[in-house]
C-alpha cells in the first residue's frame, strides 16, 4: 500500500505486452496461479512434474529455470525430493523454502530476498492456506488482503507463483466455486486449475483450466500415473505422463460424484440380473444400463464397483497372459463352508440390508434337504430350485443336483 496516497498514471506511460505463459494456457508467468482438487489426486505430484520440466529447460527454450518449493504437507526426505527425482528434475535448480509466511515475509522483504538470492523463476506453495498467518480463510476481505502482496511480489520479482488449494467436501457448485474457504482464493488468482481422478480409470488424472485472465477456459490435459524407480529407495514413486486431452471435463466428474443414486440403484439391479446368467463385459453392462435406466457409463462403472465393494460381484481375466484375453464381471463365488446350515426354505432373494437403493442376493452355502445328501450347494446358475433356493441348471431330469428336489417344487 502506498502511504503517500493516490496518484494518477498517464496511459501513455504504460507499455502494453502480451500475456506470457510458463505452461501455455495453464500456468501464467509472473503472477499467482492456483491448482485445486480433493486430497489424494496428486496435485503435489503435478507440481513436481512441472517443476522438473522447468529445471530441464523444457518450459523456456532450453534455459533451465530456478524453482522454489514451500511444502508444509510433504516431508523433504521421504516425499518432496523423491518425487522430484522420479520426475527427473535437475536438483541443481531446486531449493526448498522454510519458515515463510504471508503476508509477514512480504512486508519485511524476506521472501523477495530469497527469490533474488537464487534468481528464482518459479515458486510452488503447497498448500497455500497453511502459509497465510492470522487470517480467517472463510472471510473474503482477509484472504484478499493476504493474497494481494503475493501478487505484487510475483509481478515485481518476475516470479511465477503456483499455490495448491483443496476442494471442499461439497463440490456440487462446480470446480471453480468448490475451493475450500473463501471464494477470494479463486477470485484473486489469475489462473485457476482443477484436478480430479478419472471415474473409470484410477490411474488417470484430469487437469482443467476453470478460470483464466488472459487465456482460454476449459482447456484440459489428461495424465496417466506411472511408477518410476528412484535410486536409494526400495519402492518406486508415482510420476505423471501427459497423454493428451481428456474427453471428460472436471465438472462432469464432480457432477457424477454428487448425483443422487437413483440411476445407480437401478443399474445395480440390472448388473445383478445380467450376471446371474453368465459373466459379462463392462461394455455389455454399460449398454444394458444405458438402455433400461438411462445410466451413463460412469454411473454403471460406479455401480459395478459399489457391488464389488459389497462383495457381490468380482472381476477376472480370461486366459490371463494370452493374446485375446479379456476382463469379465461375474457374481462373487459362493463360500463353501459355514458354521451351521440354515433352516429349510430359509433362502431368500432380494433381502434388504437397510438401504433403500441396494439389492442384496443372500448366498446360501448349505441346504437341509430330504435327500440323503447333505453336501453344500455349489451351483450358481440361472434356474432356481423352489425347495432349497439354489440356482441350478446342471440336472437334466428336472431335479436339483444338490437337494434332489424337483426344480418347480412339485412332488417327484
Amino acid at each position: 500500500m502506498n502511504e503517500a496516497g493516490p496518484r494518477l498514471i498517464d496511459p501513455a506511460d504504460v507499455d502494453v505486452r502480451d500475456v506470457e505463459w510458463l505452461v501455455r494456457h495453464f500456468v501464467r508467468r509472473d503472477t499467482l496461479n492456483l491448482v485445486q482438487g480433493h486430497g489424494g489426486v496428486n496435485k503435489g505430484t503435478w507440481t513436481c512434474h512441472v517443476g522438473a520440466r522447468a529445471t530441464r529447460g523444457e518450459l523456456s527454450d532450453g534455459q533451465p529455470l530456478m524453482v522454489l518449493y514451500a511444502s508444509a504437507e510433504d516431508e523433504k526426505e521421504t516425499e518432496l525430493k523423491p518425487r522430484l527425482l522420479a520426475a527427473e528434475a535437475d536438483l541443481r535448480y531446486v531449493r526448498f523454502v522454510e519458515d515463510v509466511m504471508f503476508p509477514r515475509d512480504v512486508a519485511n522483504g524476506r521472501l523477495q530476498a530469497c527469490i533474488r538470492e537464487v534468481r528464482a523463476d518459479v515458486l510452488f506453495v503447497d498448500p497455500l492456506v497453511t502459509y497465510m498467518e492470522r487470517i480467517d480463510a472463510h472471510k473474503d476481505q482477509e484472504v484478499k488482503q493476504a493474497l494481494r502482496p503475493i501478487l505484487d511480489v510475483a509481478q515485481q520479482e518476475r516470479c511465477t507463483i503456483v499455490g495448491v488449494h483443496h476442494f471442499t467436501k461439497d463440490t456440487r457448485r462446480g470446480a471453480l466455486l468448490s475451493g475450500n474457504g473463501s471464494g477470494a482464493f479463486g477470485n484473486t488468482a489469475r489462473v485457476v486449475l482443477a484436478m480430479v481422478s478419472d471415474n473409470e480409470d484410477e490411474a488417470l488424472r484430469i487437469l482443467e483450466v476453470v478460470k483464466s485472465n488472459g487465456g482460454p477456459l476449459h482447456v484440459n490435459r489428461l495424465y496417466r500415473m506411472r511408477l518410476e524407480p528412484v535410486a536409494g529407495l526400495r519402492e518406486p514413486l508415482p510420476t505423471l505422463l501427459d497423454i493428451g486431452e481428456s474427453k471428460k471435463s472436471v465438472d462432469e466428474i464432480l457432477k457424477a460424484e454428487s448425483t443422487p443414486g437413483n440411476k445407480r440403484a437401478g443399474a445395480k439391479d440390472i448388473i445383478l440380473r445380467e450376471l446371474s446368467a453368465e459373466p459379462k463385459t463392462m461394455q455389455h453392462l454399460k449398454e444394458k444400463c444405458a438402455t433400461e435406466v438411462g445410466a451413463s457409463g460412469e454411473t454403471t462403472w460406479r455401480a459395478t464397483n459399489g457391488l464389488q465393494d459389497e462383495g457381490k460381484v468380482e472381476k477376472y481375466q480370461t486366459d490371463a497372459g494370452r493374446e485375446g484375453s479379456k476382463w469379465l464381471w461375474r457374481l462373487t463365488r459362493v463360500s463353501e463352508t459355514t458354521s451351521s446350515p440354515p433352516a429349510r426354505n430359509a433362502h431368500r432373494k432380494g433381502t434388504s440390508t437397510g438401504t433403500q437403493d441396494d439389492e442384496v442376493v443372500e448366498e446360501v452355502v448349505n441346504c437341509s434337504t430330504t435327500s440323503s445328501s447333505a453336501s453344500p450347494c455349489r451351483s450358481a446358475f440361472p434356474e432356481v430350485c423352489a425347495d432349497c433356493g439354489r440356482e441350478d441348471s446342471l440336472a437334466h431330469d428336472g431335479r436339483c443336483s444338490d437337494c434332489a428336489s424337483p426344480r418347480n417344487g412339485s412332488a417327484a
